[in-house]
């Protein structure tokens, strides 16, 4: 079923109808996304992207969170064991059918609201995805992410992005960045320094970050003065003098 025009407006009829004036008069504006958890690659690289699972699922981690959180195992959706690599992983199509035969727990959620939306305007499948329709979705979808005009690039143009910052550690060396501005693409991408997992403690890859810092950087990150005052500006392979030198940069807050 398509999702309904005014599903995000108010039920009162007086501000919803207010609020479809105001919708109408900036539906058709560029978009500007300052925080697009995007990977720089896609673009500097064009490459097209391969199924409907590896989209939709492997990589959002606010689906891989709801369906986790209901019992569902990870490597029934697609996603590697670290602590027994030898378990094994759904394909991308088993992967697929799983995320659909639960996919009645994201009901009332932002992503539902998202994912119909996407399901609906972008690929034109109108019904619901269930277990029995998986198949339908999946060859659909992958038949389309096939097409020159489903490549990256492609897609930032038909939805209209004049700005969009991706998503980058602190260890990142922006090379991707570089060479989408050096493709002569002319479009904004710009990268967003989010040094999540080296602020993280819990995070299984915090270690092996820290070292990736000192390496970068120069300064001892396994002590303390080191980890909190490190000199980036003296270091070539760190991002701050590269965003110095070609900016601009986007700056996302961790929590």
């Amino acid at each position: 079923m398509p999702p309904h025009p005014d599903r995000l407006f108010p039920v009162d009829e007086t501000t919803r109808t207010l609020a479809r004036e105001l919708h109408a008069s900036v539906q058709d504006a560029p978009l500007i996304c300052p925080h697009g958890h995007t990977d720089p690659r896609w673009f500097s690289r064009n490459e097209a992207f391969t199924d409907a699972a590896s989209v939709f699922v492997t990589a959002d981690p606010y689906v891989l969170r709801l369906l986790h959180g209901h019992g569902v195992a990870l490597e029934k959706l697609g996603i590697a064991r670290r602590d027994d690599p030898s378990a094994a992983v759904a394909d991308p199509r088993a992967a697929w059918a799983c995320f659909a035969a639960h996919y009645h727990l994201f009901h009332g959620t932002p992503s539902r609201l998202w994912l119909d939306a996407v399901f609906a305007d972008v690929f034109g499948l109108e019904e619901d995805l269930n277990a029995e329709t998986a198949d339908v979705f999946f060859d659909h979808i992958g038949e389309a992410l096939s097409r020159p005009d489903f490549r990256p690039r492609k897609l930032f143009e038909r939805f209209r992005i004049e700005f969009l910052a991706t998503t980058d550690s602190a260890t990142d060396s922006l090379d991707e960045h570089l060479a989408i501005r050096r493709s002569g693409w002319g479009r904004t991408v710009v990268p967003t320094f989010r040094p999540d997992v080296s602020l993280d403690p819990e995070n299984i890859e915090f270690v092996v970050e820290l070292e990736r810092l000192a390496i970068m950087t120069g300064e001892a990150t396994d002590t303390l003065k080191g980890y909190l005052i490190p000199n980036p500006l003296e270091a070539d392979s760190y991002p701050i003098p590269w965003i110095m030198t070609h900016g601009p940069i986007s700056v996302g807050r961790w929590t």
